[in-house]
């Protein structure tokens, strides 16, 4: 019997953490409409945590706006920047690599 592994590479986590940010960039916060991008939070690695700037002014050295728009990522966003472990409900799941189990059969 052959045992063979295939792990085949996922999008990068920030793509799909800055898309769930960005949708919230139409929705006013606090009166003000912001641009939101993906912002790490260590301590809460599946929650959507995002930095908002105002609209039409260029990113700053000044404090940004960090704030928690959403409790939990959508399921299958990774839970940190380099890692297959992905966030499923909310929760950091350790990433199981997929095997295929094929016989290989000799002719005699």
């Amino acid at each position: 019997m052959c045992l063979l592994c295939l792990l085949q590479p996922c999008p990068e986590s920030g793509e799909f953490r800055e898309q769930q940010c960005a949708a919230y960039s139409d929705v006013p916060y606090e009166g003000e409409v912001l641009i939101w991008t993906a912002h790490q939070d260590d301590s809460e690695p599946c929650a959507l945590t995002c930095r908002g700037r105002p609209v039409g002014e260029p990113p700053t050295q000044e404090e940004p706006i960090i704030v928690q728009l959403a409790p939990k990522v959508q399921d299958g966003t990774r839970c940190r920047p380099g890692s297959l472990d992905m966030c499923i409900d909310g929760k950091c799941q350790v990433s199981a690599v997929f095997c295929v189990r094929t016989q290989s059969y000799l002719s005699h």
